[in-house]
């Protein structure tokens, strides 16, 4: 009891002071990010995760983050969501000093996946419904949901549909005398299938009006070309309005050169930094480290 109470009284380390803090507010056709000197190094290390990273963003623009693995694409994603700090440099998100915004509050305005997403278990609608809690009981967003995450047909192949109870990877049960649990009830998915249930969690905030700012981290990386392509689509449609306007700014990374066509502007990132910024046809043109790549995944 006496450490759950000094818990509580800590200040979580990414909350602003009471002073200095700034509620968000929206911008219309989504957020505006602004990065100068952005510059990060994990505790423990010596050379920097992010060195100097620096780009703009206007509202509704899609960008695709693109580069080899470890380049700093993934740090530059969980500093952009706002759950690593950064270390040196400037990250405004509509105007405002990122730092200024309660994690809270600019939260609530964001929806994400994650590379390494979370697994529960839970039944289907718990682990996708977690993705907006207070509709976690609402059928049809949570069809939706699994509709723009092309997981319909995977949902009415499992014995009980979104009442399916999962078993993630590595989940056993003690057994000891009177234990009666068992894992035999819970179901388990393939990695593509646990994939689709994470973007299905983003899927639930994605079309709420107050999100304007969607974050995905290899989304499809173990789906066929066929759902990628689909699951993006869905993507682009969610970030306009019904008129075509664009109401969303959409940041995702990929291994995908193809599929990094799609944005408006794409980022190559080497050694934790962008080496090159600007539209596919630019940095084609440049005949730099982007060209080489793409013309390797197409060739």
């Amino acid at each position: 009891m006496s450490a759950f109470c000094a818990t509580m009284r800590l200040k979580p380390r990414l909350e602003p002071d009471e002073d200095e803090t700034v509620r968000y507010k929206s911008t219309q056709g989504g957020a505006r990010i602004h990065v100068r000197g952005l510059s990060f190094t994990y505790p423990g290390c010596t050379e920097p995760a992010l060195r100097n990273v620096a780009f703009d963003l206007a509202p509704g623009e899609s960008l695709a983050i693109v580069g080899h693995n470890g380049s700093g694409k993934s740090t530059l994603a969980k500093v952009l969501l706002r759950v690593t700090e950064f270390d040196q440099g400037t990250l405004m998100v509509n105007g405002v000093d990122i730092r200024r915004y309660n994690p809270d509050d600019y939260h609530c305005h964001l929806t994400a996946v994650f590379q390494g997403f979370s697994k529960f278990n839970f039944t289907v609608q718990k682990n996708v419904g977690l993705g907006n809690v207070d509709k976690i009981n609402h059928r049809p967003t949570l069809e939706q949901a699994m509709r723009l995450a092309e997981a319909t047909t995977m949902m009415e192949s499992l014995p009980r549909g979104l009442q399916t109870k999962l078993q993630t990877p590595g989940f056993e049960s003690v057994p000891y005398p009177g234990n009666n649990f068992s894992t035999s009830h819970l179901h388990d998915l393939s990695g593509g299938e646990w994939q689709r249930v994470a973007i299905a969690r983003a899927f639930m905030r994605a079309s709420e009006p107050d999100v304007d700012l969607m974050i995905f981290d290899e989304p499809t990386s173990s789906l066929d070309a066929h759902a990628q392509n689909s699951i993006f689509d869905n993507i682009e449609k969610i970030s306009r309005s019904l008129t075509g306007q664009r109401i969303k700014t959409l940041i995702y990374i990929t291994h995908r050169l193809p599929t990094a066509r799609r944005a408006d502007k794409i980022a190559m990132m080497e050694n934790g930094t962008i080496t090159e910024f600007g539209t596919h046809q630019e940095l084609m043109q440049n005949n730099s480290a982007y060209a080489k790549l793409y013309r390797a995944s197409i060739s």
